[in-house]
């Protein structure tokens, strides 16, 4: 498919909710000139109340669009979707999810480039898992769905391919205060792995070795995030090119980020862990994602 200059071609995929919910940022992309809608791809159901063309599939010509957009109000209903457009013959780089839209920094040009270079995530908790769904990334990491006590990920990221190549057993089950249930805890080495979103350990760990081998040593990105002046200091000492480390005070390395969230009425009786997952959500602005997983660039944007 042929990329303009400045202008990118699109058609959307949408249910009536989806279309409303997004549908002022769409105009707003083509006010700008940085978006044209060549039309909705309809099945039937939907309601056209903002005069695009109305097609089939059938009808679409490839070499007329620049990129596709999913605009649903379920997520769970995406991946339906983004098939029945790979299926057509679409780059799946050049597939966009709306909610993406909602990302600080969003542009069209940058979107597709993380999308075409996602770098393998390593974090101790669901940081990762949730910056890659809120950009509709697929996941390029095992540290997803699960956590690591914050000493033991500092150890794994001492020497990551190590504990990426041993085997992993079965420990015990612990139970998850916050999501009421139990869940298993394997042994990898000297450090446990805790998957919090499995219920057994066999489909723990089909995830753990599925993802493993999506990992792309030469493009790692290393998060970190603790109250623990010593942890962190530790975490910014280790030889990672690209990391990245958030905490609830004031810090100038290199590496960090003060999330300042106490100063925040509706916000100070929130633990910081429960701050690092809505900054991954989206839903509180403290850094652009795109310039950090780019270009490795970042400094406070809120908060």
């Amino acid at each position: 498919m042929e990329q303009t200059n400045t202008t990118y071609r699109g058609l959307i995929w949408c249910d009536d909710a989806g279309l409303y919910k997004h549908i002022k940022k769409i105009k707003s992309f083509e006010s700008q000139g940085k978006l044209i809608i060549n039309g909705i791809v309809n099945d039937g159901t939907i309601c056209n109340n903002y005069d695009y063309l109305l097609i089939k599939e059938n009808e679409i010509e490839l070499e007329s669009v620049d990129i596709a957009i999913i605009l649903l109000k379920n997520d769970d209903c995406e991946d339906v979707i983004n098939n029945q457009i790979l299926a057509l013959g679409f780059n799946e780089n050049y597939i966009i999810p709306g909610r993406a839209f909602d990302i600080a920094g969003f542009t069209f040009d940058r979107y597709i480039a993380l999308k075409s270079n996602t770098p393998t995530i390593f974090c101790p908790n669901c940081w990762g898992g949730h910056t890659y769904h809120s950009l509709g990334l697929r996941f390029e990491s095992p540290t997803i769905n699960m956590f690591m006590e914050h000493a033991d990920y500092i150890k794994f990221l001492s020497n990551p391919k190590h504990y990426i190549q041993s085997e992993i057993f079965y420990e015990k089950m612990k139970f998850n205060k916050v999501q009421k249930v139990e869940y298993p805890v394997a042994i990898c080495d000297d450090i446990f792995l805790h998957f919090n979103h499995n219920v057994y350990f066999e489909d723990a760990k089909k995830d753990w070795e599925r993802r493993k081998q999506r990992i792309k040593w030469d493009n790692l990105f290393v998060m970190f995030y603790d109250e623990d002046k010593e942890l962190v200091d530790r975490f910014c000492e280790l030889p990672y090119e690209r990391k990245f480390c958030l905490v609830p005070y004031e810090d100038r390395s290199e590496c960090v980020i003060s999330v300042n969230y106490k100063e925040y009425e509706d916000l100070e009786e929130l633990e910081f862990w429960q701050i690092v997952i809505f900054l991954a959500q989206g839903g509180l602005r403290c850094y652009d994602v795109f310039e950090l997983l780019l270009n490795n660039h970042f400094e406070r944007i809120g908060l």
